[in-house]
């Protein structure tokens, strides 16, 4: 890892939250600083568990919990569904990742947001052997065409927007998908579009849905459930 390239969460913090809605609130931070106080009904989820996914629970719970002060809802536990998906309170959608060092909460209570999936990977851990697992074939196609550096973030940003996507389907459809089971195609403008293969039940229309990445030193980080185009104006400062 180029050391030099890390990625500051403060920094990422105030770029992602440039790129957010109004009522969408954003954390980025290292695990080791959002090792706050837990619910005695989130201690209990996690009273078996090893001391890594313990860090990575309290992080998230932490995070979100920021997340909701930034937006004044008052704070309250996050329990977990029947896939270990975060169950929100009435009135939020959200959308929590561990990666390394770091952890993302993404927080909305805009009623134009029916469900968030979001993202974070540090760029080069989708080494090649692993792509025939992880892509179809015209991902590993589009990902052979280019140079080793460029492909070692590509497959990062291809792996991070089905993470992502995957996690803003499960609340809407209870599908459980695999990585094959879904396509990505990257835009020029930070935007993706992914296409579900398998038959997602309970969303209407087509299969063919659209997200944002964002490069931050040695991360990736892909977000689907916010409108694109909004969250590129709001870059621009149009």
């Amino acid at each position: 890892m180029d050391l030099d390239n890390r990625l500051s969460p403060s920094e990422g913090s105030l770029l992602l939250a440039k790129r957010l809605p109004a009522g969408t609130a954003v954390v980025l931070d290292y695990i080791d600083d959002l090792q706050g106080e837990l619910y005695p009904e989130e201690e209990a989820l996690i009273k078996s568990a090893i001391a890594k996914r313990n860090r990575e629970f309290r992080s998230g719970r932490t995070a979100a919990r920021k997340c909701m002060r930034h937006l004044d809802i008052d704070p309250s536990p996050i329990l977990m569904g029947s896939r270990g998906e975060p169950s929100w309170p009435d009135g939020c959608v959200g959308s929590i990742s561990h990666c390394g060092e770091y952890c993302l909460a993404i927080l909305s209570i805009s009623p134009a947001i029916i469900s968030l999936g979001a993202d974070i990977e540090e760029i080069g851990r989708v080494k090649s052997h692993l792509w025939p697992r992880v892509f179809v074939e015209t991902e590993k196609l589009f990902l052979s065409s280019l140079a080793p550096r460029d492909a070692a973030k590509a497959a990062t940003i291809l792996f991070s927007a089905k993470e992502a996507f995957f996690k803003w389907q499960y609340p809407l459809t209870s599908s459980w998908l695999e990585f094959l089971d879904a396509e990505v195609v990257l835009k020029q403008d930070e935007g993706f579009t992914i296409e579900s293969i398998k038959p997602l039940k309970h969303i209407r229309g087509d299969r063919l849905y659209r997200g944002s990445y964002f490069v931050l030193g040695n991360c990736c980080i892909a977000i689907i459930g916010i409108d694109h185009d909004a969250a590129t104006s709001l870059e621009d400062g149009s």
